[in-house]
């Protein structure tokens, strides 16, 4: 969805390969990271604001 709102956005420009990279880089936001649970590698990324 960044891309399709923003087609210029890369993230090789902020020095990252991944979003979840990104997202973790952020000082203004509060992670919280739950496996899926199948034995896979997939991570969901719960995200908010801190306050």
């Amino acid at each position: 969805m960044i891309v399709i709102n923003n087609p210029w956005f890369a993230l090789r420009n902020h020095g990252c390969q991944k979003l979840g990279e990104l997202v973790r880089k952020q000082p203004y936001i509060e992670i919280k990271e739950v496996s899926a649970g199948d034995g896979s590698a997939i991570v969901h990324l719960y995200v908010r604001p801190i306050a």
